[in-house]
Parts: C-alpha cells; sequence; structure tokens
C-alpha cells in the first residue's frame, strides 16, 4: 500500500445560536477547525464521546458522538503510476463511511499556463472542492455526477495532462464522509412550534495530497543515498514549492 504522500482525517464541528425573536434578529456562527485552531490533531484522536462548547456568543452547547461520527480514516492511495499510454492512475483503499469521492489536480505547463483537471465526469467546477460539503450537497453533485460514488476506487489523468504538466503536477483527492446534526431542545413532533436555543453540525472528510506519478519519497530523495544522488530529488522539491506559491 502506498502511502507516502500525506493521508489525513479530519472531523468539522459548525455551530449555530438562533437569536431571541426581535426585530433585529440575527444567526452567530462558531467552527471548528478554524484560523485560529489550526494544529495539528494526533493520528490517534478520536472524538468519541461526551462535547461541552462554551463560549461568549452562545449558551452552552452540549453534545454525544459515537464511533460512526468519529474522524474518518485515513484516505490512502495505493497507485498512482504512469500507464504505457502516458495516463497515470491512480487507485485507492475504499473507506467504509466514504459517501462520495472527489479529486482535482492542478500544475502549470512550460509556458506558465497553470492547468486544472478533475474527476468529475461532468463539465463542472467545484469551488468548494476539498472543503468540508454536507449531506445535501454531496447528494446534489453525486446525482451531476460532479463527485465520484462511494463504489468507485479508480481513476486516470489523461495523458495530455500529464504531458502538459509534466513533474508540476500536484494532486489532491477527498472522501466526503457522514454528518450528524444536533439541536436544542430537540425539534417537536407534529406541529407543535419548535423555540430553539442552538444547532450543531459534524462535517467529515479525510484527505490525501501527492505528486502526480511520483511518491513522496521519490521526490524527497531517500536519507540513505549519496550526496548526488540527493542534489536531482532536491531541485524538484524547490520547484515544486515555487510553483505552489504561485498558486495558492
Amino acid at each position: 500500500m502506498a502511502t507516502n504522500e500525506a493521508p489525513a482525517s479530519f472531523g468539522g464541528l459548525i455551530f449555530k445560536r438562533a437569536s431571541l425573536p426581535s426585530p433585529a434578529s440575527s444567526t452567530t456562527y462558531g467552527a471548528w477547525p478554524n484560523q485560529k485552531t489550526s494544529r495539528g490533531i494526533a493520528g490517534d484522536a478520536s472524538l468519541v464521546g461526551e462535547h461541552v462548547v462554551r463560549g461568549n456568543y452562545t449558551p452552552e452547547i452540549r453534545f454525544s458522538l459515537n464511533q460512526s461520527q468519529n474522524f474518518m480514516p485515513a484516505l490512502n492511495v495505493t497507485r498512482n503510476s504512469r500507464l504505457p499510454s502516458g495516463a497515470v492512475q491512480l487507485a485507492w483503499q475504499p473507506i467504509a463511511n466514504a459517501r462520495a469521492y472527489f479529486g482535482f489536480l492542478v500544475g502549470e505547463a512550460k509556458d506558465g499556463t497553470v492547468i486544472l483537471w478533475t474527476s468529475s465526469n461532468a463539465k463542472t467546477f467545484i469551488g468548494s472542492a476539498g472543503d468540508f460539503m454536507d449531506a445535501s450537497e454531496i447528494n446534489r453533485l453525486l446525482g451531476q455526477k460532479a463527485l465520484l460514488t462511494p463504489q468507485q476506487t479508480q481513476c486516470a489523468v489523461p495523458a495530455e495532462v500529464v504531458r502538459a504538466v509534466g513533474e508540476n503536477g500536484m494532486f489532491h483527492f477527498t472522501a466526503y464522509g457522514p454528518e450528524a446534526n444536533f439541536s436544542y431542545p430537540p425539534k417537536p413532533s407534529g406541529n407543535a412550534p419548535w423555540n430553539v436555543e442552538w444547532t450543531a453540525k459534524l462535517l467529515t472528510k479525510s484527505a490525501y495530497v501527492g505528486v502526480l506519478g511520483m511518491s513522496m519519497s521519490d521526490m524527497m530523495g531517500d536519507d540513505d543515498t549519496d550526496e548526488a544522488e540527493e542534489e536531482k530529488p532536491e531541485k524538484k522539491k524547490k520547484g515544486m514549492g515555487g510553483f505552489l506559491k504561485k498558486v495558492l
């Protein structure tokens, strides 16, 4: 199993406080992770258990997550290699609770043209690619064939794209997982009024970033190689870094 690049698993929470009825009623949101809490999470971390959220703009929010609502398993790419045709075959190990997959590639041609490729079977661009996605949006994009179904475990980047980007191709794959929704008080049955104080939504995904047709060990160089052999991978590393800065 080739897992040399950067598999990662994510869970995200969105909190929403409904204001009391007033002429200027509004809604306040909070999210985790966010720009202020972007530090890494241990590989064996878990979301299972009781959670309490306290803030200066929210009531106390309490909810519990079970194992099915935990961080998703890492998305492991098992193949990233060139075919005789010149295309690059990508394959990944399926994730049991994934609801859809999506991949995109960004590269730069020799003339400086930025090239974008996606795994979609439809001529569409997903602006939120790689971000968290709720169930309704996943279902909509699956219906448009913009996302890959959970049964699919491989796709190929066309030879024309591979030739155009050369060694300057970075691909990003995302597995979108289930969501969970909480509210207080719980929504009553029938047509009874629902004076909700807060809602919380859990969104999950797992992601993988790599260099097209190249393992990370190939790009970075092997520590056991001699200095002369390490020079070429180092040049590739610097070139790719400069390109990524321009794209980002």
